[in-house]
């Protein structure tokens, strides 16, 4: 019998709570930085809700807010400046 998969590590993610604003988010979830440091690092990270939204960074019930970079080793991470060429093509 072959033994399962183990999950690999996720980033932490959260979701709005009601009334929630990404500068509530940045300091409630990044308190070691600065609001304006948060709010970038937050916009790096959550690019799904600057691009797509009309107005850009309109949050709802259902997003995931990102709060961490991505997770090094995850096969699909492209952060740093460095990006790994696709084998495949």
């Amino acid at each position: 019998m072959t033994q399962p998969e183990q999950l690999s590590r996720q980033r932490r993610f959260v979701a709005p709570k009601p009334g929630d604003t990404l500068e509530l988010i940045a300091e409630r979830e990044l308190p070691e930085m600065s609001v304006a440091d948060a709010m970038a690092a937050l916009q790096g990270w959550n690019l799904h809700i600057f691009l797509m939204r009309n107005p850009p960074g309109m949050l709802t019930g259902s997003d995931v807010v990102f709060v961490e970079p991505p997770v090094e080793g995850d096969g699909n991470t492209v952060f740093g400046g460095s990006a790994r060429a696709n084998s495949d093509a």
